[in-house]
């Protein structure tokens, strides 16, 4: 299932408040994790080569502050 999220303008609010607005069936599987956005595009494109799958993600959450 994706989830996807609205969130608040508000910087104090965006750190405890999520609203999902949509759902939809599915899953999707962790590959890498790492802070090296060059590292992360590399294996977006070997798995993107090696499965032919259009739907391949790069996700950044920015840390707390």
């Amino acid at each position: 299932m994706d989830l996807w999220f609205s969130y608040p303008k508000d910087s104090a609010e965006r750190q405890t408040q999520k609203t999902v607005i949509d759902t939809i069936p599915g899953y999707r599987v962790q590959v890498i994790s790492t802070d090296n956005l060059d590292e992360a595009n590399g294996v977006r494109s070997e798995v993107f080569f090696k499965t032919n799958e259009k739907d391949i993600y790069v996700v950044f959450e920015p840390p707390f502050m």
